[in-house]
């Protein structure tokens, strides 16, 4: 049986390191986990996933989400610490099994979903042009009115001044 950090009764939330050795935060109360940067095999698995849930279950989206999160994740831990044998108080290797049996804990699946797999879904969506504009291209983000100002009146010819044309310049002399 392994042991995955302390229980706790409640999420204690984001839980910074303050090792500067060790910037490495702490997924949950106990247990550090070093993320490989994501990388195209990982999402072209992820994907493969989520769409083999699509499939079979006919396009349960929370269920797709998981099955594209759970293979990112397990591709992508590199390193834990406070990941143990309950037996012997060993810690256990990262291995894909040993990854998989860690990743059925609910408590440590949802922390390294918010923690890896969710921000990088988010950059892909604002990658693909799905994202809220920061500044916003209406009258609130850009300050301008949302309809242009009607167009300018039109000049009678007595108004007008005329341009200078080569008839009309003077020559030097």
């Amino acid at each position: 049986m392994l042991k995955v950090g302390p229980r706790v009764d409640k999420w204690l939330g984001d839980l910074a390191s303050t090792d500067k050795k060790d910037p490495r935060p702490f997924l949950m109360p106990g247990v550090r986990v070093k993320f490989a940067p994501v990388a195209r095999p990982a999402v072209r698995a992820g994907t493969r996933a989520g769409r083999a849930v699509f499939a079979a279950d006919g396009g349960d989206n929370e269920e797709a989400g998981d099955a594209y999160s759970y293979e990112l994740i397990l591709r992508g831990i590199v390193e834990w610490e406070g990941v143990v044998d309950e037996a012997t108080d060993e810690p256990l290797p990262v291995t894909p099994e040993m990854v998989a049996l860690v990743l059925a804990d609910p408590d440590f699946f949802a922390a390294a979903d918010r923690v890896y797999a969710l921000p990088h879904a988010v950059q892909s969506a604002e990658k693909n042009g799905l994202s809220v504009s920061p500044s916003g291209t209406g009258e609130t983000g850009t300050g301008a009115r949302a309809i242009a100002k009607p167009r300018a009146r039109k000049r009678t010819a007595a108004a007008a001044k005329s341009a200078p044309t080569p008839s009309k310049r003077s020559r030097p002399r």
